[in-house]
């Protein structure tokens, strides 16, 4: 029996493609995690969260607007610095989160 494979769509945007452009990512120092609330963003846990090579930094990924537990960790209506997915990968496989 033949296996079925599936194929996104030929488009200059696959659907894939076009969910991670969808994706904003949003740098927080370790000891923040516990103000993060977990139904705004994409992890699922604290366990689930990736960390500088140091520790000392991690980060949360969302759909739409940033989070509001964002301002209330920086106490502003600004927030933090967000990032692309592109942006993002550039950042994470520098020397900070990659051996």
């Amino acid at each position: 029996m033949a296996s079925r494979r599936r194929y996104w769509p030929k488009s200059p945007k696959s659907l894939r493609q076009k969910m991670r452009e969808d994706i904003k990512f949003v740098i927080l120092n370790a000891d923040e995690i516990d103000h993060i609330d977990f139904s705004e963003v994409l992890q699922s846990s604290p366990a689930s969260m990736r960390y500088s090579l140091d520790r000392s930094k991690t980060f949360v990924k969302y759909r739409g607007d940033q989070p509001d537990f964002i301002f209330e960790i920086t106490e502003d209506l600004v927030g933090r610095k967000e990032y692309s997915h592109q942006e993002f990968l550039e950042l994470i496989n520098g020397p900070e989160w990659t051996l």
